[in-house]
């Protein structure tokens, strides 16, 4: 009888166990996603934030560097503009957002695409 108690005893402590890594796994699952939703929305607020530059200023260019731009709580590097396309870069606790914005040519974004991440530094 105190064996079956014992056996019981281990065998419900084996799913408790279980069961709380299960979620311990879900729950970063969930903010590792609202992570990289934060990211993705900071990216195409950075996006925006160019195409108003480049609306100022149609000869705007940025370093070989990049240029950090600062909106909200975040930041945003800008890597490229060109006549078509800009490339912007968001690490948002550690998401990161790379977009290739397509520029229109009458100064709207065309088409907003995550591409494989670009090599830069974090903006301070």
């Amino acid at each position: 009888m105190v064996t079956s108690v014992i056996m019981a005893s281990i065998l419900l402590v084996g799913v408790s166990v279980s069961l709380s890594s299960l979620n311990y796994f879900n729950s970063s699952e969930v903010l590792n996603f609202e992570l990289k939703k934060q990211s993705a929305q900071l990216a195409e607020s950075c996006a925006q934030v160019v195409l108003a530059k480049i609306r100022e200023s149609p000869q705007y260019a940025v370093a070989i560097e990049g240029e950090c731009i600062e909106i909200g709580e975040g930041s945003c590097r800008v890597m490229s503009v060109e006549a078509q396309s800009a490339q912007v870069q968001v690490l948002f606790n550690r998401a990161y957002t790379n977009l290739n914005v397509g520029l229109g040519s009458d100064l709207s974004i065309d088409s907003l695409r995550e591409i494989p991440t670009i090599l830069a530094t974090q903006c301070e």
